[in-house]
């Protein structure tokens, strides 16, 4: 992979990918091809900038190496030995002040291969996309 990007030649960068995540069969090949094709780009921003080598990007992404194998993807945070502070009970506002009223909302994302009615409990990291439930499955809601 860093052959390619040293010399320019990422338009193969997404065939490498495939390769890749058809040799070491880490997850169902049409996820492996999806993933390929939606994150590419992603993928590839990120090699350039890494300063970790085709086997440590291999042992982080796909597993196909032992991590610890690579000291740079080893590390600890030392938390100091300092006594947390006791708790204070919180203060409720009086009665009298002023109403605020929160609207709270949540994982809002907008996915536009997705499918009412299609099968909501799959095997694939996204669902909801195609495929008929069972009688005893869950099918995908209108929200």
């Amino acid at each position: 992979i860093q052959i390619l990007i040293e010399n320019n030649r990422t338009s193969h960068f997404d065939e490498v990918l495939l390769f890749i995540c058809k040799e070491y069969k880490k997850i169902d090949e049409s996820v492996c091809i999806g993933a390929v094709n939606e994150y590419k780009d992603a993928f590839l921003e990120i090699f350039t900038a890494s300063p970790l080598n085709n086997k440590a990007l291999c042992a982080v992404g796909f597993q196909c190496e032992s991590q610890f194998d690579f000291p740079i993807l080893q590390w600890n945070v030392t938390l100091p030995d300092k006594p947390k502070p006791t708790p204070r009970p919180p203060q409720p506002p009086s009665p009298e002040s002023p109403k605020l009223t929160v609207l709270h909302l949540s994982d809002i994302h907008v996915d536009f291969a997705y499918k009412p009615g299609s099968l909501a409990n799959c095997h694939e990291p996204l669902c909801c996309r195609a495929g008929q439930p069972s009688a005893n499955e869950t099918g995908a809601g209108f929200w």
